[in-house]
């Protein structure tokens, strides 16, 4: 059963101990292997490179090596250590990965231990995994650093002087990150406490039932549990799902001098679970009828149960429940099935210590190494976080990429990567850049460049419009289209109606358009030509608007330059002709 948790979502981002790093002390060895990777990337191949399964094998083959001093290097001189219920997980992967139909029951079996070991470290006191994905592709909108340098974040300590300061909001705010120890933040109970209970003290009905749940668990403080129930009337009073599912809890298991009470246990679960505002509520509640506790057995209201739970909340529990249902099936109800098996089983395996690669990889990020944050997130790729593949696609791409073939081709293979298995727009952009340009030893493709961009466009990446309403106004590689370039930068404005600097762009890309077709199949249009901004260098022309460094003004001036000219020809043209 669950009793407390923060009001944070549990499961969508993994994280582990410190002690599974040990599982990569040849990091710089295997990342070699990474940068040697050679071969067509074009080759749809490399949607799933042998390369991956080669990968962990030599992880495992490497722990057998104790001749190898990495003293002079400042690592950790002990031996990996390998869990069986690690290699459980690599097998699972690998099978998976390899898989066809008679092979998805090994992998199911194999998945199904791996979760087991991650439900008993899921449900150990006061180490909770909360799980934080961030994908550095959303640097291209926003700083993705602040708000994530713990103690020394400004934003944090902001939030910090107004919870000091007596904000009830921030005060509870803190109170979860201590908690949960997230955005680089150390996990502190004893902090966590001191802060929730004076919010609770203020009437946040939040903090009261996170007091209560802390009181009852006796994390960061004492034992306590009449003091918890007393904080879970005050907060059901205002029907607080939190506080609704911990007095399920205690009276489910008779806690503080109250008697069980398994009926009215589920009354508190199905209330808290109306309200569909956390994953636990709803997880109990399933749980009560799959077990018959308090009801008769319900397998099929159990699953509905479980079902929202998992896929609305990314409940850990539901998940792994509804994969353990459906893996052993159950007589008369439900009929194994494997394939759904798989898909929840292979989830709940995500939560286990071997997670913590994603945030130890963006905290070297956020400290400017970025070679040994590739390292994390290739480890994190090959335990299967699709994030991980995207965030090597762009250091690779943004911050390794040195100019040479071979790092072009590297930077060029997560990027098709990337678009192959997460779909993220961004890469297509990137992919047709590569293309235009003739980058990792390609030829210049502007047609397959306009393929790529064209794509983006229809995925709603206003770069990507951006890019094909460019091609077709200035006719780079392909006809001149005014009339398709105008409806790409309209779409473009559709796009990105809340950046200003964009905006801008555009409207003075529409006007030198407008000019371009009043002026069109005239000896003015040779005069006053400009050549392409495409053309200008192998940079993206991603930089052309939405990049945070690089603005228009500063890299195209000279497409202002030519648009300014262009328009007061036209007004002096317009002058000459009226007087």
């Amino acid at each position: 059963m669950q009793g407390f948790t923060s009001n944070l979502k549990i499961f969508s981002a993994p994280i582990s101990s410190e002690q599974q790093r040990k599982l990569y002390f040849s990091e710089r060895d295997i990342h070699k292997n990474f940068d040697e990777c050679g071969g067509d990337y074009n080759d749809t191949k490399m949607k799933e490179p042998a390369l991956q399964i080669s990968y962990l094998s030599q992880c495992f083959n490497f722990g057998g090596n104790s001749s190898q001093d990495f003293n002079s290097k400042g690592e950790d001189s002990d031996k990996p250590i390998y869990t069986v219920v690690f290699k459980n997980y690599v097998a699972a992967l690998e099978t998976y990965r390899t898989s066809d139909s008679s092979n998805v029951e090994i992998a199911t079996y194999h998945y199904y231990h791996a979760a087991v070991q991650a439900s008993k470290e899921f449900h150990q006191l006061g180490k909770q995994p909360l799980h934080e994905m961030t994908r550095l592709y959303d640097s291209f909108e926003r700083d993705i650093t602040i708000g994530e340098r713990g103690d020394d974040d400004e934003l944090i300590q902001f939030q910090k002087l107004r919870a000091d300061n007596g904000e009830v909001e921030a005060m509870a705010a803190m109170g979860d990150l201590f908690y949960w120890g997230t955005h680089g933040v150390s996990r502190d109970h004893a902090q966590a406490y001191n802060y929730f209970i004076r919010a609770a003290q203020a009437g946040n009905v939040n903090a009261q039932s996170a007091v209560a749940g802390m009181l009852l668990k006796g994390e960061g403080t004492a034992q306590d549990n009449d003091t918890a129930i007393k904080w879970y009337e005050q907060a059901s009073e205002k029907n607080n799902t939190r506080a609704l599912n911990g007095l399920g809890f205690i009276h489910f298991h008779g806690n503080g001098g109250v008697p069980e009470n398994k009926s009215l246990a589920l009354e508190y679960f199905e209330r808290a679970a109306e309200n569909q505002e956390d994953g636990d509520s709803i997880f109990n509640a399933g749980y009560c009828h799959a077990i018959g506790l308090g009801t008769n057995v319900n397998i099929s209201c159990a699953m509905d149960y479980y079902d929202v739970a998992a896929r609305k909340f990314g409940h850990f529990d539901a998940i792994f429940e509804m994969g353990k249902i459906l893996m052993n099936g159950v007589p008369g109800v439900v009929q194994r099935n494997n394939d759904r098996a798989l898909e929840y089983l292979k989830a709940a395996s995500d939560g286990g210590q071997w997670g913590r690669a994603m945030r130890r990889g963006f905290d070297l990020y956020t400290n400017g190494e970025f070679k040994r944050a590739a390292i994390y997130y290739h480890e994190a790729r090959e335990l299967g976080y699709p994030v991980a593949t995207s965030n090597l696609a762009f250091l690779y791409d943004q911050r390794l990429r040195t100019g040479d073939i071979t790092s072009e081709r590297r930077a060029f293979k997560y990027l098709l990567l990337t678009s192959s298995e997460n779909g993220d727009r961004e890469t297509l952009v990137r992919i047709g850049d590569y293309h235009y340009y003739g980058l990792a030893g390609m030829r210049k493709d502007p047609k397959t460049a306009l393929r790529w961009y064209s794509r983006a466009s229809a995925e709603g990446d206003a770069l990507g419009a951006y890019n094909v309403g460019f091609m077709y106004e200035f006719g780079d590689g392909i006809r001149t289209n005014l009339e398709r370039a105008l409806r790409y930068y309209n779409r473009v404005l559709d796009l990105s109606s809340g950046a200003a600097e964009s905006q801008l762009a555009i409207r003075f890309a529409m006007a030198r358009l407008s000019l371009r077709g009043w002026l069109q199949n005239t000896p003015f249009e040779i005069f006053l030509g400009v050549k392409s901004p495409l053309n200008s260098s192998n940079v993206s022309n991603s930089a052309v608007m939405f990049d945070t460094t690089t603005t228009f003004f500063d890299e195209k001036v000279y497409v202002l330059i030519s648009t300014t000219t262009i328009i007061f020809v036209s007004i002096g043209m317009w002058y000459y002709f009226h007087t």
